[in-house]
């Protein structure tokens, strides 16, 4: 069988060879496997029948039945009515009855198509693939759309094709679009799609929805919110992409202020580098009114390195540390902030691990402006954990030098130990936090005071699909219940709903918020709440999975 599959491919490529007269295919190896293999020298057919394979540079295909034209150049795979045709495209993963694709020309058909393009699952009808120059001329992509692709290079052009992460035949939600565009190994465009939940329209989105493979992103999604200062609110959140960057845009109205609104902007700059802008016009309780509020600047990622480089003006500073009495609102100037987080090093010893930690930054704040530099370290740590306990840590230490003869410098230091553990159908997690200062800082923002509390969180299925959770955190130096959080989660195989209410017992700052969580892209949560909800001790997000 080896040998004779190694001169069909010989008569192929020579085939190749000789009647397309470039060069190029002899560059290019085209591998069939096949339980059956037959070729018809007289006719220059090709035949294959069993577990076909069929590899040509970046693209693959396996199928049941497959025919193969080597004068013409065309391949034809089909299905036995059991297991479709698959065909892998740079990474990306299609289905169909039936594939037929032109290599000579760069054409070809999926019939009755779906697929997998990173976490998204498709279906529709046809999906056509073409060179981009067809495509350009057809006015299937614009030329913003195919920039970076270069001349010879395939789209494919998919028409009334479903969008989805969930993977029951009846998605609770779902995206829905007359046409499809897909870059091969690049980005999915969906044309002006309509929203599902469920089988109920939400509303149709105005403009090309764009899924990068580099990055994940939310949906326009309307969503309500509370604050005990702004009241209750209606909010709308979501992305413009392109090709090298998105946009993010929200828009809240407020029962007790005027609406607010901000548009976030990130452009890339290569592989390891991305400009930043955030416009927000929103309140301040210190200002007592709606302001613009810019923020710019570059990051960098690179070898587990993160840099940042931060201008800010008039921002809106509010300081609730998870850790208890601190609470500060103000506006700020950063002239600029830099911050530089070292990548993540395992420590054998401990079984934990620690990172390098930097800042430098020129700041104003209430006439006052004032140069910082801070050095730290961060260790993270885990026990040995059974099914039912689990010890964690967490110890964060700075070191802050100030240009003011009054206040030279100020140390902190943070520890939160706990475990997490459960009793019966109870998940419960205990958390001690405290906090260590020695000096003081000449700005207000920055002036950290020495803390020491107690978390307990208590989680409670109620269901096979809903959960209640509630923590509390308790002042043990002053004796008194901090807060209480409340937090109501409905869950299902690819998405969760969290509504989340925080009472403030001291200061009185109550919020609720509700937010959308795409499992198969958590970290990017579709939310309105008025704050992020920090957990003493979590893991940090940045040490790696598998670590």
């Amino acid at each position: 069988m080896a040998k004779s599959l190694r001169l069909l491919i010989s008569l192929i490529g020579l085939s190749f060879l000789l009647s397309s007269g470039s060069v190029a295919w002899a560059s290019k190896e085209i591998s069939v496997e096949g339980e059956h293999l037959v070729y018809e020298e007289a006719e220059g057919v090709a035949r294959a029948e069993g577990d076909v394979r069929l590899s040509y540079a970046d693209m693959q295909m396996r199928t049941a039945f497959l025919e193969m034209d080597t004068e013409r150049q065309i391949v034809k795979a089909s299905s036995d009515g059991k297991t479709p045709v698959t065909f892998l495209w740079r990474g990306q993963r299609f289905e169909g009855e039936s594939v037929e694709y032109d290599f000579n020309s760069g054409r070809g058909l999926i019939r009755n198509a779906g697929g997998r393009v990173d976490h998204l699952i498709l279906s529709g009808e046809d999906l056509e693939v073409l060179p981009v120059d067809e495509a350009l001329r057809r006015g299937v992509v614009t030329a913003k759309q195919a920039k970076g692709l270069e001349r010879g290079e395939v789209v494919g052009w998919w028409q009334h094709v479903s969008v989805t992460t969930c993977n029951e035949p009846r998605p609770h939600y779902r995206l829905t679009t007359k046409k499809l565009i897909v870059i091969p190994g690049e980005r999915v465009i969906i044309k002006q799609p309509r929203v599902y939940i469920g089988e109920k329209l939400l509303f149709t989105y105005p403009f090309d929805y764009i899924v990068s493979a580099r990055r994940a992103s939310g949906v326009f999604l309307p969503l309500p919110r509370y604050d005990g200062t702004k009241g209750v609110g209606l909010g709308i959140s979501g992305p413009l992409s392109w090709s090298s960057g998105q946009a993010e845009i929200a828009l809240v109205a407020w029962s007790k202020i005027d609406p607010e609104g901000s548009l976030t902007l990130t452009q890339r700059l290569g592989d390891d580098a991305s400009f930043f802008l955030e416009s927000s016009y929103s309140y301040s309780e210190v200002d007592d009114e709606n302001r613009w509020r810019p923020r710019w600047g570059l990051r960098s990622e690179k070898s587990g390195w993160f840099t940042e480089v931060l201008w800010s003006q008039r921002e809106s500073v509010e300081i609730d540390d998870v850790a208890g009495e601190k609470r500060y609102k103000g506006t700020l100037w950063r002239d600029p902030q830099v911050t530089v987080e070292g990548p993540w090093w395992s420590d054998a010893a401990s079984g934990g691990w620690w990172r390098l930690l930097g800042s430098w930054g020129r700041y104003g704040e209430e006439g006052l402006t004032t140069e910082r530099r801070g050095a730290g370290l961060d260790f993270y740590g885990e026990g040995a954990s059974t099914a039912a306990f689990r010890p964690f840590w967490r110890a964060t230490y700075w070191y802050y030098d100030y240009d003011d003869s009054d206040s030279e410098s100020q140390k902190t230091t943070d520890l939160a130990f706990g475990f997490d553990w459960s009793a019966g159908s109870l998940r419960l997690r205990s958390t001690y936090v405290r906090r260590w200062v020695d000096g003081t800082s000449p700005m207000k923002w920055d002036r950290y005071d020495e803390t020491e509390t107690v978390y307990q969180r208590v989680t409670l299925p109620v269901s096979d699909q809903w959960e209640l959770s509630l923590r509390g955190g308790w002042d043990l130096r002053d004796h008194n219940l901090d807060e209480m959080l409340y937090q109501l989660r409905y869950e299902v195989d690819c998405l969760a709903w969290e509504l989340t209410v925080r009472d403030d017992r001291i200061r009185g700052d109550d919020w609720a918020g509700l937010r959308l969580i795409i499992k198969a892209y958590p970290e990017s949560p579709l939310q309105f709440q008025e704050k992020e909800i920090d957990e003493p001790g979590a893991r940090p997000a940045s040490i790696p999975k598998n670590s």
